[in-house]
């Protein structure tokens, strides 16, 4: 339940005008401590994207 509302968040802050970054961040930030990646693994996985 945790994935979906991280997803949730993240894709209402996309339709709310905010950067992709911002919005992973959003999303990133409901994830239990045990599940949430460091910012830095989140910034290495992102750079595959670009």
């Amino acid at each position: 339940m945790k994935a979906y509302l991280c997803v949730k968040a993240c894709l209402n802050s996309i339709v709310s005008g905010y950067p992709p970054p911002v919005a992973v961040e959003t999303g990133r930030k409901l994830l239990p401590p045990d599940m949430r990646p460091s910012f830095a693994e989140l910034s290495i996985e992102l750079q595959q994207y670009r």
